[in-house]
């Protein structure tokens, strides 16, 4: 018998005691070990340390990600002459550019630390065993839980998407609905969640259990010992109407917060702060933050050289360790409601959350009226202080074709334009110069139409015959925008990519560009998409495999640059640096259809082929323009 190796058991705790990557007011926490693991555990969950202590601004950054959609509904009622213009030649409404703006507010790394405690080893252990007492709430609930699979995994979002996927193929003939919540985190109302809270606490320490921790670390004990008591603690000290001290001051530091907006901090007024000589200096001091300490920002922000913003009425912030666990106790009341009242429906359905998106499955009945369920889901939000995003609601009709395969259609309203004939020659008119004169030739209907159901980044066309044309499997593909997306990041990579091989040209005098493919390669190709997807075995046989093939780059002077060429050799590629969003689609592959299917992965067959023409392109871009860039850039 061979003897076998010890496993090295992870740490979850040891791991959340890292300090991250990102710079901010104040300095990183030291990195963790086996004497100030203990002292750090008692810190945090001291209720004295907690009362005294005084939480930092969030630093705020808005994220910005372009967008490409067709003209909505809404717009196109609002103005039908101006919609008339916007159609092409094919009758189609023509895509337009916008931006969706994420803001984003994150916290320093000992504030981080402190609400991660509060929240993945107290409250989620409360609010997981307050779940698991309605089988039905815990099942419709999926954001932001981790919830098993098997002893050692977690399910992602391809099994929830492959779940209510297969419940669909289940009902068979069926409406599907789904809805969105319009600006979730920004418009939570913070005496509901309080109330919420309150809730939640008292229905667990009515009747106590021991929490039962998911994590993997072996201070697992000593955690259990620490919350348990925390958890005495506030069974003692909570009354009718307030929360525990120590909860309540992290709870006014989540709703009553104040942030910072990162680039005011570093050009404020139109001069930068926070300059690469000052960063240097600071970081000498074997320092890495903003400011040197408290004091030192303390000062600036008396001198009003730094503008905090505050929270106002409503909303939490989206980037804390502890807001998504807010957002989902905020919402329990509303899933109970809405579970309550889909029974009464129809006994037979499907609801799931994640987040703020929604969906419902109801089997096919002649009496289902969708004004009515929207009217629902608006009635209760509407209790709880939340807005139904009513652009994002839609409605899907799943259908057996002759061939007894699902199909998929999609209630389209005001989308679609009947088109008159004209009197001289008896031709269409599709859209004139003056439109006033023809618009009656124009009216607004509602249909049907095959289109996929959306959801969490998959969509569902019905099903499809297997390849022994025996069987039948869903149809799953790929969100288009998210393909779409890829290849948008892609370009912008390689143009700043072959920006910089330029520029060093210029700056270093060297024989020509030399455009670096191995990160491009590894961030946007099918080599770059590793993945650990396969059964254990499998599993296993990869990792033996850690040498694999990869093209050899040679230079062309015809070119000017360097190119793979059809040699090959054996280089050594570590799995830790391999994953993209190719990724993605080969794990959802492995889920939905087994090992050898390849259906989403195919969706990025033309990467590579994409890819290499990029960089020739901007190659070719920057060497029309090489006397531009040397004038900008000084060179």
């Amino acid at each position: 018998m061979k003897k076998q190796k010890n496993k090295k058991i992870k740490d979850e705790i040891f791991d959340s005691l890292k300090p991250k990557g990102y710079t901010h007011l104040t300095k990183k926490i030291a990195n963790p070990n086996k004497s100030n693991i203990k002292k750090t555990l008692h810190q945090i969950s001291n209720k004295n340390y907690i009362l005294k202590y005084n939480f930092f601004p969030l630093l705020k950054y808005t994220k910005i990600e372009q967008k490409y959609k067709k003209v909505t509904d809404k717009e196109l009622e609002k103005s039908l002459e101006k919609s008339v213009l916007a159609l092409g030649a094919n009758d189609k409404l023509k895509r337009r550019n916008s931006k969706k703006e994420r803001i984003i507010e994150y916290p320093t790394h000992q504030d981080s630390l402190i609400y991660s405690f509060y929240s993945k080893l107290l409250l989620t252990p409360i609010y997981e065993n307050v779940l698991k007492s309605n089988h039905c709430l815990n099942e419709s609930v999926i954001g932001y839980r981790k919830i098993p699979l098997d002893k050692n995994k977690g399910k992602s979002t391809i099994h929830f998407a492959k779940d209510v996927f297969e419940h669909i193929q289940k009902f068979g003939e069926c409406y599907v609905i789904t809805f969105d919540i319009k600006d979730f985190f920004p418009s939570i109302n913070h005496h509901k969640l309080f109330d919420s809270l309150l809730s939640l606490l008292k229905s667990y320490l009515k009747n106590p259990s021991p929490l039962n921790l998911k994590i993997k670390s072996p201070y697992k004990n000593l955690v259990s010992k620490i919350v348990n008591n925390k958890k005495n603690q506030w069974q003692t000290n909570i009354t009718e109407n307030r929360l525990p001290e120590d909860l309540y001051k992290i709870f006014r530091a989540v709703t009553q917060y104040a942030c910072i907006d990162l680039q005011h901090l570093k050009k404020p007024n139109g001069k930068r702060l926070l300059t690469e000589q000052r960063l240097s200096e600071i970081s000498k001091k074997g320092i890495e933050a903003f400011f040197t300490n408290p004091k030192e920002m303390r000062d600036y922000l008396r001198e009003n050289k730094i503008i905090i913003h505050k929270n106002k009425e409503k909303g939490i912030p989206h980037g804390l360790p502890i807001s998504s666990l807010f957002a989902n106790i905020y919402m329990k009341p509303f899933d109970e409601a809405i579970l309550s009242k889909l029974k009464d429906i129809n006994s037979e359905f499907l609801y799931r959350r994640y987040s703020d998106d929604m969906i419902v499955v109801l089997p096919k009945i002649e009496s289902f009226d969708l004004q009515k369920l929207q009217n629902l889901f608006k009635n209760e939000l509407k209790k709880i202080e939340l807005e139904l995003s009513t652009s994002k609601t839609e409605c899907f009709e799943v259908c057996k074709l002759e061939n007894s395969l699902l199909s998929v259609k999609k209630k389209v309203t005001l989308k679609n334009l009947i088109q008159k004939k004209s009197n001289e020659n008896n031709e269409e008119c599709l859209f004139c110069k003056n439109t006033s004169e023809h618009t009656e030739n124009y009216s607004l209907v509602t249909e049907w139409r095959t289109l996929p159901i959306t959801y969490l980044g998959l969509e569902f066309h019905g099903e499809v015959e297997a390849n022994n044309n025996s069987k039948k499997r869903l149809d799953v593909r790929l969100k288009n925008s998210s393909i779409q997306k890829f290849y948008r990041r892609m370009d912008i990579a390689i143009q700043r990519q072959v920006k910089r091989a330029f520029i060093k040209h210029l700056r270093d005098l060297t024989f020509k560009p030399i455009v670096f493919r191995r990160q491009l390669y590894r961030l946007f190709s099918k080599e770059g998409a590793f993945c650990k997807y396969k059964d254990a075995e499998t599993e296993k046989n990869k990792r033996k495999k850690t040498i694999k093939k990869a093209k050899i780059l040679d230079y062309d002077n015809s070119k000017g640059y360097f190119v793979y060429s059809n040699k090959k050799k054996k280089t050594n590629i570590s799995a830790k640096h391999m994953g993209n969003a190719i990724t993605f689609a080969r794990r959802a592959d492995f889920i939905f259809f087994g090992e050898r299917q390849e259906v989403m992965f195919k969706q990025y067959r033309n990467a590579n082929k994409i890819l290499e023409s990029r960089i020739a392109y901007w190659v070719n871009k920057y060497q029309e323009n090489i006397t531009d860039l040397e004038i900008k850039y000084n060179l």
